[in-house]
């Protein structure tokens, strides 16, 4: 029996429904819940650049790319790009911490392909 941390709760308003379903696509996934952290499933910076220009173009607006990686789950981003003026939660500080380490992974792990090659 799993506990109630293992439920997903899914995409309600449009703007999260509009961001979860461009990460279905391009993940290929059957179910991304609010606070699937986009890299954790699945994702990486080459799908999110197709997550970008997705989104770029349903929305039929300029997106910064940063803010792809700034905000990684459907309900930080979606609040981004809805621009809901709410306070940041403890979870969107989570997000936030998430996200800056897998930048400095990211930044860390080309430097060493840089140094090898």
């Amino acid at each position: 029996m799993g506990s109630a941390r293992d439920v997903k709760e899914a995409p309600a308003s449009d703007w999260q429904q509009q961001v979860a379903g461009v990460w279905k696509q391009v993940l290929r996934a059957e179910h991304v819940g609010l606070d699937d952290n986009f890299f954790d499933i699945g994702g990486t910076s080459l799908l999110l650049v197709s997550v970008h220009s997705r989104l770029q173009v349903l929305l039929d607006r300029k997106i910064p790319i940063a803010d792809l990686f700034a905000y990684t789950t459907v309900r930080t981003l979606s609040e981004r790009l809805g621009g809901a003026a709410s306070a940041v939660s403890s979870g969107n500080v989570a997000a936030q911490s998430l996200a800056q380490k897998q930048r400095a992974a990211f930044a860390k792990a080309r430097a060493a392909k840089k140094a090898t090659a």
